[in-house]
C-alpha cells in the first residue's frame, strides 16, 4: 500500500496524473485496445488482430490480468447490448476467454493458450471439438464389417445333464404324399410337420418330457 502511494505521490506530481502512466505501471490494457481488440475478433479481422496479438506480445504482459480485463469488458458489452443482435457475438467471446482463464494454470505458455483462443475465433472454420477423421498413425484401422450372427443350436436335455445321457433323435421319413413327392421333383419344400415330430418323440424311451 506505501508502494502504491508512493508511485501515486510521483506521478501525481505537478497536478497532472495521466492515466497512461497508471496503464504502463500497473500493466493495464485501456478500453480503447479492449474496444479495438474486441471488434476485431467479431468482424474476423485476422490482420488487425494479428497485429493486435503482436503488441501485446512485445508488452510482455501479464496474460492473467490482460484476461481478467477483458472479461470485464466484454460482461459491460453484454450488459449493454441485452436487446441487441451484437449480444451473441459478445456472450461467445466471454465463453472462449472464460474457457482460456480456467486453463492457464494447465499451461506450459500461458500466451501461447491465449494465441490459440484467439485463433479459434477468427478461423474461418471454428471449432469446438476436435473430430479425428483418420487414425493414429501406427495404429491399425479395423475395417467395420457386418458381425455374423450363429444360429443357437438346441440340444435335446435329459433330466441330468451327463454326455452318456444325449441320445440323437431320428425322425422317420414321411410317406410319400403329393407334397412330399412335389418337393423331390423340385417343387417348393413343404411345411414341417410338427404334430408328426411330437408323435415321433413320446416313442422314444425318456423323451415324454419334452
Amino acid at each position: 500500500m506505501r508502494d502504491a502511494i508512493t508511485l501515486f505521490e510521483q506521478y501525481s506530481a505537478g497536478g497532472v496524473l495521466k492515466r497512461k502512466y497508471i496503464e504502463e505501471n500497473l500493466e493495464l490494457i485501456g478500453d480503447d485496445f479492449l474496444s479495438d481488440f474486441t471488434e476485431a475478433l467479431i468482424a474476423k479481422d485476422s490482420e488487425k488482430t494479428l497485429s493486435n496479438l503482436d503488441f501485446l506480445r512485445e508488452k510482455s504482459l501479464n496474460v492473467r490480468l490482460f484476461l481478467e480485463q477483458l472479461l470485464f469488458f466484454l460482461r459491460d458489452r453484454m450488459k449493454d447490448s441485452l436487446k441487441k443482435a451484437e449480444f451473441g457475438a459478445y456472450a461467445e467471446l466471454f465463453g472462449v476467454f472464460e474457457g482460456i482463464y480456467g486453463r492457464l494454470k494447465l499451461s506450459p505458455d500461458p500466451f501461447l493458450l491465449l494465441e490459440m483462443g484467439v485463433f479459434r475465433c477468427i478461423a474461418a472454420h471454428p471449432i469446438s471439438v476436435i473430430q479425428r477423421e483418420s487414425p493414429i498413425p501406427g495404429q491399425r484401422e479395423v475395417p467395420a464389417s457386418p458381425v455374423a450372427i450363429k444360429p443357437k443350436e438346441r440340444v435335446a436335455a435329459s433330466p441330468v445333464a451327463s454326455p452318456e445321457r444325449i441320445e440323437t433323435i431320428s425322425i422317420p421319413p414321411a410317406s410319400s404324399s403329393p407334397k412330399s413327392e412335389a418337393s423331390t421333383a423340385g417343387g417348393p419344400a413343404g411345411t414341417f410337420d410338427f404334430a408328426r415330430f411330437i408323435e415321433h418323440i413320446r416313442t422314444v424311451p425318456k423323451r415324454s418330457f419334452v
